[in-house]
């Protein structure tokens, strides 16, 4: 019980590093953001010129589509994020996007022979899109790096090469799980409600192993770290953590404006699983240093 009362102690005195990944990721943002509407406005400044040389005097310019277009995009529910990403997300709803926008100023006919101009224009978007995806993505995994390595530097006293180490081999895996659990909610819309349960158990398994081959190996047998009543108290506390940062995650999304809230959500969740990993690797720290102080004491006796 001792070792459950730490994990919770533990996530409520670090939820203070949620400022970490949320800096790495507004700048990730920010950055991706700029590059998407900047190459995107290139791309559509490129069509109305196309437009406007099958007038034989132009009588709109970039300003003037640009306008349509919001007034058109502006006709979605916004208030729901799943909707209108989906929608742009859809080659089919673009085209139309585009091309009815386009009859404001062109005949049916002009519309059509500028298929071309409006596929390339797509095409650019979806090119950017997918960069502004990948992205975010490593704004994700760059935060829960740098998170790891600053809560186990500052809070478990050790060695840079080991923490980085850790970090990054952690990273690789939780990545690897954060695509599968994608994945097969992708196959079916529940799924996540298996999935997430049994990430949870492997990532444990999987901490507890990392943990013990940095910090413990050489000092401590496997065994002694990985027993079934430890790792079940340390499975019990991820997942009354993770119970807890979903509720925060829900009030969050009820509560304030989306686009904060999907800021704080993704913080939230990457400080979670930092906490999660710290309390395994310090819980194997602990026991390798606790069974080498008699042996210290020994040698300088």
């Amino acid at each position: 019980m001792k070792q459950l009362g730490y994990s919770l102690l533990n996530y409520l005195k670090n939820l203070k590093f949620v400022i970490i990944p949320i800096g790495i990721f507004t700048l990730f943002a920010l950055l991706g953001i700029g590059e998407f509407f900047s190459h995107v406005a290139i791309a559509i400044d490129q069509l109305v010129k196309d437009a406007n040389a099958t007038l034989s005097n132009g009588n709109f310019d970039l300003g003037s589509y640009l306008s349509v277009l919001v007034n058109n995009l502006s006709k979605l529910d916004w208030s729901n994020p799943n909707e209108y990403l989906s929608n742009i997300a859809n080659p089919d709803f673009l085209q139309s996007l585009f091309s009815d926008s386009l009859r404001n100023f062109l005949s049916p006919e002009q519309v059509s022979g500028l298929s071309n101009s409006i596929q390339n224009c797509i095409g650019t978007i979806f090119l950017w899109l997918a960069l502004l995806l990948v992205t975010l993505i490593a704004g994700i995994i760059v935060g829960n790096w740098v998170t790891t390595i600053v809560m186990h530097k500052s809070m478990m006293n050790t060695k840079w090469s080991k923490v980085i180490i850790y970090a990054l081999f952690d990273g690789v895996f939780m990545a690897l799980i954060a695509l599968f659990i994608i994945f097969m909610n992708s196959l079916w819309n529940y799924a996540v409600f298996i999935i997430v349960p049994v990430s949870i158990v492997l990532a444990e398994f999987w901490h507890i192993s990392l943990s013990y081959i940095i910090y413990a190996r050489k000092k401590i047998k496997f065994r002694e770290v990985f027993n079934t009543k430890t790792t079940l108290f340390s499975i019990l506390a991820n997942f009354i953590i993770t119970i807890i940062t979903a509720g925060l995650c829900l009030l969050l999304w009820f509560f304030v404006s989306k686009l904060l809230a999907i800021f704080l959500i993704v913080s939230l969740i990457q400080v979670m699983f930092a906490i999660n990993e710290f309390n395994t690797s310090s819980y194997v720290k602990t026991i390798a240093e606790r069974k080498e102080a008699p042996k210290k004491k020994e040698k300088s006796a």
